[in-house]
């Protein structure tokens, strides 16, 4: 098992969900280095409210689907667009 890739699933980053469920900064370079996968939780309850200016408008925006993109751009900068996933039941 010490050769496996990192796998964290229903997660989200720390940074926006500081708590033990969030995946570390260590861990998203650890997915990065080990070419595993981050599986993001599409729900609001999983960060704190981030402000976030949606694309094409001036408008900001505290939650949703904008919000989450933002989320899964910043993590597939990181370790890559194919290595995050949506984890959801």
């Amino acid at each position: 098992l010490v050769n496996q890739p990192p796998l964290y699933t229903h997660t989200t980053p720390r940074k926006y969900f500081p708590s033990e469920r969030g995946i570390s900064e260590i861990q998203i370079r650890r997915v990065a280095e080990r070419k595993g996968i981050i599986g993001l939780i599409p729900s609001e309850d999983m960060h704190d409210p981030l402000l976030v200016e949606k694309p094409h408008t001036k408008t900001l925006c505290r939650s949703g689907v904008v919000v989450l993109a933002k989320i899964w751009k910043e993590l597939a900068h990181v370790v890559g667009p194919e290595r995050v996933m949506l984890g959801t039941d």
